[in-house]
C-alpha cells in the first residue's frame, strides 16, 4: 500500500492503535507546507475528507502550521455547508413525494451517514440517492420536474420501457443549490444479475434527520448493498470501506438473514470481498462464523486486485484500458460460471443504457438495438474523440 494511502487508511479508523497515531504523525511531519493541498485532493477524491480532518484535528492539530490549519477548516465547512444544503434538499423531494402519494426510500446520503456515522457531517456525499416504484419513475419526475428541478434528459426516456428495463436510475438537478438526484427503480443494471435487491420498497426502516423521518433501507439490505456496490465499482474509494465498517460498529445484524440476502442475489463473493477488506484495513470486528464462512468463499485475488486499483494512478490510463480492467475486475466477482458467461454476453450482446440514450426505440422495436449496435459505437467514438480534439 502506498504511504498515502495507508495515512488516508489510519485517519479512517473508527479507533486508531497507537501505532496507527504515529504512523499519522510521522506521515505528516514530513510533509512541506505545499504538499498538503495534494492530500486533501486525495481525502476529497476517496469520499473521507471529514474522517481525515476529524483525525488530523485530534492526533496531530500541532504538527501544522496555523495557516494550514485554517485552510483545513474553510475545506471542512466547504462540506458541512454542502451536507446541510443536500439535507434539506432531500427532505424536500420526500415531502413532495409523500404529498404526492409517491412511496420512497433514501439510501447512502444523509440517511446511511446518520444511521452508520450517527452524524451527517461525517460522511462525504456527492449526490442524493432515491428508490422508487419503476411505475412511479415518469410520475416522479415529472413532479420534481414542476417543483425547482431540472432533468438530465428529456422525461420521454421515462415513459419508455425499454429505456427503463435496461436502465436503474435517472438524474436531475435542483434549480437552486444545484443538488444532484438520482431516482433509481433498481439498484444494479440486469447485465449484473442482482435481482433480489430490486427490493420491496415495502421493507424498510424509519431514520430521523433534522426530526423528520425518512424511509431507507433495512440494516440487513443495506449491509449487502453497499458491499456489492462497492465490489461493482472495485473498491476504488475508500469511503466505501468505512460505510461498511461504521455501519457494523453500530448496528446490530443479523448475520443469517444477510447471508441470505448475499446467496439469493449470487454475490457471495462481492458480499465477503467487502468484509474482508474491511476487516483487514480498518480492523472491522466480524463474528467467528462469518469469518470462517469469509476464509471459505477465498477473495485473495480480487483483495489483491482491489489493492492494485487502489494504489495506481488511473489518469496514465486510457478509457479503453480502464473499461477492460474494469471487465475483468467485474467478471471475477461471480459465485458460478453461468453468473460469469451471463455477465459477459450482456455486456458485449445486451442493450445498454448508453445505446438507449443514443437512440430511443419503442418497445416494439427494440430488437433493432442489435444490429444498431457497432454503428451506435463508431458514432459514441468518433462524437467522443471530436470533443477530446
Amino acid at each position: 500500500m502506498t504511504p498515502d494511502i495507508q495515512f488516508l487508511i489510519n485517519c479512517c479508523k473508527f479507533k486508531p492503535t497507537a501505532s496507527d497515531i504515529e504512523h499519522i504523525r510521522l506521515h505528516l511531519s514530513r510533509f512541506e507546507s505545499q504538499q498538503l493541498p495534494k492530500i486533501v485532493t486525495l481525502a476529497h477524491n476517496h469520499g473521507v475528507f471529514p474522517l481525515f480532518y476529524q483525525a488530523l484535528q485530534t492526533y496531530a492539530s500541532d504538527l501544522l502550521a496555523s495557516e494550514n490549519l485554517t485552510d483545513l477548516k474553510q475545506h471542512n465547512m466547504t462540506v458541512v455547508m454542502h451536507n446541510m444544503r443536500m439535507t434539506a434538499e432531500l427532505i424536500r423531494i420526500i415531502k413532495l413525494l409523500e404529498k404526492n402519494g409517491i412511496e420512497a426510500l433514501a439510501f447512502k446520503g444523509p440517511t446511511l451517514a446518520q444511521i452508520a456515522y450517527e452524524d451527517i457531517m461525517l460522511r462525504q456525499y456527492g449526490d442524493l440517492d432515491i428508490l422508487i416504484d419503476e411505475s412511479d419513475a415518469y410520475m416522479t419526475g415529472k413532479l420534481m420536474s414542476e417543483n425547482g428541478h431540472i432533468p438530465s434528459m428529456p422525461l420521454k426516456f421515462l415513459q419508455n420501457h425499454t429505456y427503463l428495463k435496461v436502465a436503474k436510475d435517472f438524474s436531475i438537478v435542483s434549480e437552486s443549490g444545484g443538488v444532484l438526484t438520482e431516482l433509481h427503480w433498481r439498484l444494479f443494471e440486469n447485465k449484473f444479475n442482482i435481482f433480489i435487491l430490486k427490493s420491496s420498497i415495502g421493507e424498510f426502516q424509519n431514520v430521523s434527520i433534522n426530526n423528520f423521518l425518512i424511509k431507507t433501507f433495512p440494516t440487513d439490505l443495506l449491509l449487502v448493498y453497499l458491499c456489492l456496490h462497492g465490489s461493482k465499482h472495485g473498491w476504488e474509494r475508500i469511503a466505501w470501506m468505512c460505510d461498511v465498517d461504521r455501519l457494523l460498529r453500530s448496528s446490530r445484524i443479523d448475520w443469517g438473514k444477510a447471508i441470505a440476502i448475499a446467496e439469493a442475489s449470487h454475490s457471495k463473493r462481492s458480499f465477503y470481498l467487502g468484509l474482508d477488506l474491511c476487516s483487514s484495513f480498518l480492523q472491522t470486528p466480524l463474528p467467528d462464523s462469518v469469518i470462517k464462512r469469509m476464509e471459505k468463499c477465498d477473495v485473495t485475488e480480487l483483495k489483491a486486485l482491489t489493492l492494485t486499483k487502489l494504489n495506481e494512478k488511473v489518469a496514465t490510463r486510457n478509457e479503453f484500458q480502464n473499461n477492460r480492467k474494469t471487465f475483468f475486475y467485474q467478471s471475477n466477482l461471480y459465485d458460478s460460471k453461468i453468473d460469469k458467461i451471463f455477465f459477459c454476453l450482456n455486456t458485449f450482446f445486451g442493450i445498454s443504457t448508453t445505446d438507449c440514450q443514443t437512440l430511443l426505440l419503442p418497445e416494439k422495436l427494440k430488437f433493432l438495438y442489435i444490429f444498431l449496435r457497432p454503428f451506435l459505437l463508431i458514432y459514441r467514438h468518433m462524437k467522443r474523440a471530436i470533443i477530446q480534439t
